[in-house]
């Protein structure tokens, strides 16, 4: 049947309307076959570009690199959420440094995991730094609606996760101060602490499992981090109840039992941050 008299077209441009037709229907598939297959075709590429792995706490982009996209909005935010897992990794490793310096008596030692705590902010800046520069790259006309919430996100998600290594600098310059001031924290306090420290990093653990499985399209609750962020809340009010009921007893340690109630405020901070990332993840996934 000669389509052409039915849109107006005359036999010249047969050939033209062929090639629109031809070019539209490639689009459309390749659109289709890429979306379908956008997790293989990340997965693959993570095989592709994999290299060695760095030093734990260590800035190392392993799924964007510098500058480089993917072909399609698609997958490169597959990749941008999976870099945005390797954040949160290497933040909750560096996190581990806060509880080796709180323990440390030897200065020296103390030193050596201080600049560690300073490093962690460092590296977190880098990492918001280049997976945001990563984003601002994808070309926002090439997007559909679903995709350009995704960045949103994402961005989202970097800024909690550098605030997760401010914090880490902030307990780094209370304990430097403690010293600083001729004080320290008795064996009941550092205690204590341990224990809130242990709760921030479960709830950590938390945060990084269901940002996996964001990345993979997989989180249908995040009852888990409630519970993390609960028991973190619980455990920081009964910390800081003691603490202020040592004050109004009028303890010797006045000036330390105050470091001790800002470190707690500090570690209460951070499972706000964890919980911000995970209903982010979540609420968009919801959509």
């Amino acid at each position: 049947m000669d389509l052409c008299p039915v849109f107006g077209l005359d036999s010249r441009m047969t050939d033209v309307f062929g090639i629109a037709c031809v070019h539209t229907l490639f689009n459309a598939i390749s659109t289709l076959v890429l979306v379908w297959f956008r997790k293989p075709f990340a997965d693959l590429l993570t095989r592709w570009i994999k290299e060695p792995d760095p030093e734990k706490g260590d800035f190392h982009l392993k799924f964007i690199g510098s500058g480089r996209l993917f072909g399609t909005p698609s997958i490169s935010i597959e990749q941008a959420y999976k870099e945005a897992v390797n954040f949160a990794v290497t933040a909750q490793e560096g996190f581990q440094n806060v509880k080796l310096a709180l323990n440390e008596k030897d200065p020296d030692k103390f030193e050596e995991y201080r600049q560690k705590l300073v490093k962690c902010e460092e590296v977190t800046d880098r990492f918001e730094y280049e997976i945001a520069a990563f984003l601002n790259s994808l070309t926002t006309e090439s997007m559909n609606d679903h995709e350009a919430r995704e960045v949103k996100v994402i961005y989202r998600v970097i800024s909690e996760l550098e605030s997760l290594g401010d914090s880490c600098e902030n307990i780094s310059r209370l304990l430097t101060r403690l010293r600083v001031h001729k004080l320290d924290f008795d064996e009941e306090t550092v205690s204590k602490l341990n224990l809130l420290i242990g709760k921030v990093n479960q709830a950590f653990a938390v945060m990084v499992s269901n940002m996996r499985l964001a990345a993979d399209g997989k989180l249908k609750d995040i009852s888990n981090a409630y519970k993390a962020e609960d028991v973190i809340n619980e455990t920081r009010d009964t910390l800081r109840d003691e603490g202020i009921f040592q004050i109004e007893k009028g303890a010797d340690k006045f000036l330390a039992i105050n470091y001790y109630l800002d470190m707690l405020a500090e570690l209460e901070a951070m499972g706000d941050f964890m919980i911000n990332i995970s209903q982010s993840l979540f609420h968009e996934f919801d959509n």
